[in-house]
């Protein structure tokens, strides 16, 4: 057998690691930041910052192996540019969604939460259509750079300088990275629809009795309903 081909499967299993422990950061981030507080504001520079760090390491980690895409717009882009075959392509976009799957129950579960939760939030609108592609668009745009110029190793930097950057100039939630799909499967975390001061952060409310739960096991301070 080919070495090339040898190799597939542990890409593969790369994409799909990468992908579920970025969602894990995200969707975690932002549940720990509901129970810890409830200025909109903080939670969101708690789960920007998660988010930043994790895709860092993940880039840093995985990249050698499979190219960190982690998300499947990345990855559409490198079929377009004939950069992968279409076999190994489309099995990377399934590998990507399953990783979205199992990095929200994984978070969900770690919160005692259930590890599937359909989404209640209408996600659209010109406003949040227009900000998905900015973000994806800049996204693909500068790892098209690094491509081009050889510096992939800034990588771990730049993307999710770009990323996190987004989180505060768009109206998406987090398209950003990996894939967006994993939040019609999540509704706990938080969604950005409707403007507040200068910004357009809403918390979708966290259950108080959970909320009450988890300060008497010591992690967060009781609040009164």
């Amino acid at each position: 057998m080919d070495a090339k081909v040898r190799r597939v499967p542990r890409r593969l299993f790369a994409e799909y690691l990468g992908t579920a422990m970025l969602v894990a950061a995200v969707v975690g981030s932002g549940i720990m930041g509901t129970l810890l507080t409830n200025d909109d504001a903080v939670i969101l520079i708690l789960n920007a910052l998660s988010t930043v760090l994790a895709l860092g390491v993940l880039i840093w980690m995985l990249g050698p192996i499979s190219g960190a895409h982690f998300n499947p717009a990345v990855t559409a882009v490198t079929l377009v540019k004939r950069e992968v075959n279409p076999g190994e392509g489309f099995a990377y976009i399934v590998f990507q969604i399953l990783g979205g799957l199992s990095g929200v129950a994984l978070a969900n579960v770690m919160f005692e939460l259930p590890a599937f939760d359909p989404s209640t939030n209408a996600r659209n609108g010109f406003p949040t259509w227009l900000g998905e592609i900015v973000a994806t668009a800049g996204l693909i745009l500068i790892i098209g750079a690094l491509t081009r110029t050889g510096r992939g190793h800034l990588g771990p930097v730049l993307v999710p300088a770009w990323i996190g950057s987004a989180y505060f100039f768009t109206l998406i939630d987090i398209l950003r990275q990996p894939s967006s799909h994993h939040r019609s499967i999540h509704d706990r975390y938080l969604h950005r629809n409707r403007p507040i001061g200068c910004s357009a952060v809403h918390r979708l409310p966290v259950d108080r009795s959970r909320r009450r739960g988890a300060a008497h096991r010591g992690a967060v301070p009781a609040q009164a309903p």
